[in-house]
């Protein structure tokens, strides 16, 4: 977070450490020599623990799960430790890491959309559309609160019109985002609006057919043109 900010602290810090140098009370040779020395010692040690560091790079689980290790009270190593574990499909895990970065940080809606992801992945949509219904009420107008609980709302037939007029403020305010608009498109196809569907489906890869969510969005595209056949046994 401080990472730009610290290129100056460097600068500023070279410049202290020179001036300092320049009044000891030693020769110009001997103070510059305690210069290099000191930067040399810093940069050293620096390094080394930059060498060390690289290490818990190899992989985002390694990363994100040392962290946690490291700074326990930071909300977004919770965070991004929940995330990894949710990834590796151990959503009970997960949960508590997002329970416990909430504790610290309560408007962290990174970490309640993934909470309520688990939740629905455990078959829990009840608790999940709770929880997003709760941010929904604390005034939240973040376009993937519209989106999870709207997909919700439809995909369990709770609410399927209320579902999809949270899905269209959703695309209103990013048109573009694939997932988004495949999930106004599920809506769409729950209430019978089959063409309007195929459209946004069909939209949707077009702005992106590689990301991991490709082949979900693929099946609903098979799903919708099956129900198209369906719908018009003759068209082609």
């Amino acid at each position: 977070l401080v990472y730009v900010p610290s290129v100056g602290f460097c600068l500023a810090l070279v410049v202290v450490l020179q001036k300092l140098c320049g009044r000891l009370p030693v020769a110009p040779r001997t103070a510059r020599a305690v210069f290099v020395g000191v930067m040399a010692l810093s940069v050293g040690l620096h390094s080394a623990r930059t060498l060390a560091r690289n290490l818990d790079w190899k992989s985002e689980e390694r990363l994100y799960l040392h962290d946690v290790r490291i700074v326990p009270q930071s909300a977004k190593a919770l965070s991004n430790a929940g995330k990894i574990l949710q990834d590796l499909g151990q959503h009970s895990a997960a949960i508590g890491k997002f329970e416990q970065a909430l504790e610290i940080e309560p408007g962290f809606r990174i970490a309640v959309l993934n909470w309520a992801y688990s939740l629905s992945a455990q078959g829990r949509e009840d608790q999940a559309i709770t929880l997003l219904e709760r941010e929904l009420r604390r005034g939240s107008q973040d376009p993937f609160v519209y989106n999870n609980l709207g997909f919700l709302l439809v995909d369990t037939e709770l609410d399927a019109t209320r579902g999809v007029a949270l899905l269209e403020k959703a695309v209103r305010v990013r048109p573009t985002d694939p997932d988004i608009l495949d999930s106004l498109g599920w809506g769409y196809y729950k209430l019978g609006r089959l063409q309007e569907a195929r459209e946004l489906f069909q939209r949707s890869l077009d702005l992106n057919d590689w990301s991991t969510s490709t082949p979900s969005r693929r099946a609903h595209l098979e799903t919708i043109e099956r129900a198209l056949r369906h719908a018009d046994p003759h068209s082609r």
